[in-house]
């Protein structure tokens, strides 16, 4: 038997900062807003509540791959490249942080990361690169380091509008946390009206499944932050539905 996460326990995953690695990459859709129908009674009640024995089952099906592993070893080893320019440097740190991430050697990731947006200054994925950092660091529990890289993307006269929305949501959901009410909003509306702004456009399409369920996510966050447990659930529930939205439009 083969066990897999519910739509509750993806979202509770994500609440806790865990990646879910395995979600295929944003493909376009027709860019209207995700049609998401509610769980009914009749549905939730055909899933039993997941216990421990479920997640111990789950875990005791994993079997490591050796060849895999020797091959993300051999990949983490990989010293810098002599004689580099920047371009070749920077696939160098973004292999090894993915190896090193892979491996489970946190510190490692987050030094290569670091690495990564030291040397990417000014270059096209310098964004993407301090987004990628900002996450390791929360799931290190750094999450000052986090929010200090978040702000900076804001504060960016150059950053781009995909950049803006996932860095306001990221904000909203760690000032949620941090019960910073005044913050928590201004992140959340400044996230909002950016993706309502570039949603028209074609470009945006294949991003806004993933946009979504930020948006969702961080909605969620600003409700339980204020109490509202139910109102919480949904839109974590529509967060997950966006996500796997996403899965399904990758696999046809």
């Amino acid at each position: 038997m083969t066990l897999s996460l519910d739509a509750r326990q993806r979202a509770l995953l994500e609440h806790m900062g865990l990646r879910l690695d395995f979600l295929p990459p944003p493909r376009a859709d027709d860019g209207k807003e995700l049609a998401l129908a509610p769980l009914t009674d009749e549905a939730a009640a055909e899933v039993p509540p997941r216990t421990i024995g479920d997640i111990q089952a789950l875990l005791n099906q994993y079997e490591p791959d050796p060849k895999r592993v020797e091959a993300l070893k051999f990949e983490f080893e990989l010293p810098p490249p002599e004689n580099a320019d920047l371009a070749d440097l920077s696939r160098h740190y973004e292999r090894h942080a993915w190896a090193a991430d892979q491996l489970g050697r946190t510190e490692e990731r987050l030094a290569a990361l670091r690495d990564l947006v030291r040397i990417s200054q000014g270059m096209p994925n310098e964004a993407t690169y301090k987004i990628e950092l900002a996450l390791a660091e929360i799931q290190s529990g750094n999450n000052l380091n986090a929010l200090k890289l978040y702000e900076g993307l804001i504060a960016n006269p150059k950053s781009q509008p995909g950049t803006l929305v996932s860095a306001n949501f990221a904000l909203a959901r760690m000032y949620a946390l941090m019960a910073d009410k005044p913050n928590m909003q201004a992140a959340f509306r400044r996230g909002e009206a950016t993706l309502e702004r570039v949603r028209i456009f074609p470009a945006a399409r294949p991003f806004l499944p993933s946009w979504f369920a930020l948006r969702e996510w961080a909605r969620g966050e600003l409700f339980l932050a204020q109490g509202k447990l139910d109102e919480a659930e949904s839109a974590l529930r529509r967060s997950v539905r966006s996500e796997e939205h996403t899965s399904e439009l990758q696999s046809h």
